[in-house]
Protein backbone atom coordinates (compact mmCIF):
# COMPACT_ATOMS: atom_id res chain seq x y z
CA UNK A 1 0.00 0.00 0.00
CA UNK A 2 1.31 3.81 -1.03
CA UNK A 3 1.04 6.30 1.83
CA UNK A 4 1.79 9.94 1.23
CA UNK A 5 1.66 12.29 3.69
CA UNK A 6 0.59 16.15 3.33
CA UNK A 7 1.65 18.17 6.63
CA UNK A 8 3.56 22.14 6.80
CA UNK A 9 5.15 20.62 10.00
CA UNK A 10 8.73 19.19 8.62
CA UNK A 11 8.87 17.62 12.34
CA UNK A 12 4.95 16.39 11.67
CA UNK A 13 5.65 14.83 8.63
CA UNK A 14 9.49 13.06 9.77
CA UNK A 15 7.76 11.78 12.83
CA UNK A 16 4.69 10.07 11.22
CA UNK A 17 7.00 8.69 8.71
CA UNK A 18 8.80 6.52 10.90
CA UNK A 19 5.76 5.74 12.93
CA UNK A 20 4.03 4.24 9.37
CA UNK A 21 7.22 2.94 9.02
CA UNK A 22 8.06 1.09 12.32
CA UNK A 23 4.42 0.08 13.17
CA UNK A 24 2.72 -0.62 9.65
CA UNK A 25 4.87 -2.69 7.69
CA UNK A 26 2.35 -2.79 4.15
CA UNK A 27 2.77 0.45 3.96
CA UNK A 28 5.21 2.33 2.09
CA UNK A 29 5.53 6.63 2.09
CA UNK A 30 6.29 7.57 -1.30
CA UNK A 31 6.36 11.32 -0.50
CA UNK A 32 6.09 13.77 2.28
CA UNK A 33 4.67 17.30 1.21
CA UNK A 34 4.67 20.94 3.08
CA UNK A 35 1.40 22.18 1.42
CA UNK A 36 -1.63 20.72 -0.76
CA UNK A 37 0.08 22.69 -4.29
CA UNK A 38 2.79 20.22 -3.43
CA UNK A 39 0.25 17.45 -2.65
CA UNK A 40 -2.14 17.19 -5.56
CA UNK A 41 1.13 17.32 -7.52
CA UNK A 42 2.25 14.11 -5.38
CA UNK A 43 -0.77 12.72 -5.94
CA UNK A 44 -1.04 12.80 -9.22
CA UNK A 45 2.88 11.06 -9.75
CA UNK A 46 2.61 8.74 -7.27
CA UNK A 47 -1.13 7.43 -7.46
CA UNK A 48 -1.12 6.62 -3.22
CA UNK A 49 -3.73 4.45 -1.79
CA UNK A 50 -3.80 6.35 1.46
CA UNK A 51 -2.94 10.02 2.11
CA UNK A 52 -2.37 11.25 5.67
CA UNK A 53 -3.34 15.09 5.49
CA UNK A 54 -3.14 17.64 8.20
CA UNK A 55 -5.94 20.29 8.07
CA UNK A 56 -4.73 23.57 9.46
CA UNK A 57 -2.10 24.84 6.66
CA UNK A 58 -0.76 28.45 5.68
CA UNK A 59 -2.97 29.03 2.58
CA UNK A 60 -5.05 25.94 1.44
CA UNK A 61 -6.49 23.84 4.08
CA UNK A 62 -6.27 20.35 3.98
CA UNK A 63 -10.46 20.17 3.68
CA UNK A 64 -9.82 21.82 0.54
CA UNK A 65 -7.52 18.80 -1.10
CA UNK A 66 -10.32 17.53 -2.59
CA UNK A 67 -11.46 20.77 -4.93
CA UNK A 68 -8.24 20.12 -6.74
CA UNK A 69 -9.68 16.64 -8.60
CA UNK A 70 -12.63 15.49 -10.54
CA UNK A 71 -14.51 12.74 -8.54
CA UNK A 72 -13.43 10.27 -11.01
CA UNK A 73 -9.74 11.10 -10.30
CA UNK A 74 -10.34 10.14 -6.23
CA UNK A 75 -8.65 6.63 -6.24
CA UNK A 76 -6.98 7.59 -2.83
CA UNK A 77 -8.34 7.38 1.26
CA UNK A 78 -7.54 10.18 3.47
CA UNK A 79 -6.72 9.85 7.26
CA UNK A 80 -6.74 13.02 8.74
CA UNK A 81 -4.09 13.61 11.05
CA UNK A 82 -4.24 17.20 12.81
CA UNK A 83 -3.91 18.88 16.22
CA UNK A 84 -7.59 20.17 16.59
CA UNK A 85 -10.55 17.84 17.31
CA UNK A 86 -13.66 20.49 15.89
CA UNK A 87 -12.69 19.50 12.37
CA UNK A 88 -14.13 16.43 12.91
CA UNK A 89 -17.25 16.23 11.44
CA UNK A 90 -15.96 18.10 8.26
CA UNK A 91 -13.48 15.19 8.02
CA UNK A 92 -16.34 12.51 7.83
CA UNK A 93 -18.49 14.33 5.17
CA UNK A 94 -15.45 13.97 3.24
CA UNK A 95 -15.36 10.11 3.44
CA UNK A 96 -12.01 10.20 5.84
CA UNK A 97 -11.27 7.07 6.56
CA UNK A 98 -10.29 8.12 10.16
CA UNK A 99 -9.41 11.55 12.39
CA UNK A 100 -6.21 11.28 14.09
CA UNK A 101 -5.18 13.95 16.89
CA UNK A 102 -1.71 15.20 17.18
CA UNK A 103 0.91 13.38 18.37
CA UNK A 104 -0.38 10.35 17.06
CA UNK A 105 -0.48 7.12 19.34
CA UNK A 106 1.03 3.64 17.14
CA UNK A 107 -1.88 1.81 18.14
CA UNK A 108 -4.48 4.70 16.66
CA UNK A 109 -2.49 4.99 13.91
CA UNK A 110 -2.31 0.84 13.39
CA UNK A 111 -5.94 0.66 13.90
CA UNK A 112 -6.83 3.36 11.07
CA UNK A 113 -4.35 1.54 8.71
CA UNK A 114 -6.63 -1.62 9.85
CA UNK A 115 -9.57 0.75 8.62
CA UNK A 116 -8.48 1.40 5.22
CA UNK A 117 -7.90 -1.88 4.25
Amino acid sequence: MKALIIDDEEMARTLLKGMIEEYCHDVEVVDLCKDVASGVKSIHKNQPDIVFLDIEMPGINGLQLLDFFNHDEISFSIIFVTAYNHYAIQALKLSAVDYLLKAVESDDLIKAIELYS
